[in-house]
């Protein structure tokens, strides 16, 4: 474990998602800010993020990687779109 990261965020709504599909795009969005903020704490380790839905018995789903960059790129454009408001 010396060379990851584990983090979890608890989930106890209903919206379980069903093994092997996306997870609702807020909740991924925010584990991808999570990750991003663990990089810069943990430089070198692998980010590895879960979503644990507790009504359901508990469930736990890892977010792929990829679907976390894709889905920080479309966080941070917004943020950058966001800032050039008047």
């Amino acid at each position: 474990l010396d060379a990851e990261v584990l983090v979890a965020d608890f989930k106890s709504d209903a919206r379980v998602t069903v093994p092997g599909a996306a997870p609702p795009r807020a909740y991924a969005a925010q584990l991808a800010v999570y990750r991003a903020l663990l990089q810069d704490v943990y430089p070198g380790r692998r980010i590895r993020a879960f979503l644990v839905w507790t009504a359901a018995g508990p469930l736990i789903q890892e977010v792929a990687g990829t679907e976390l960059d894709e889905t920080l790129g479309l966080v941070t454009a917004r943020v950058t779109g966001m800032a050039a408001l008047p």
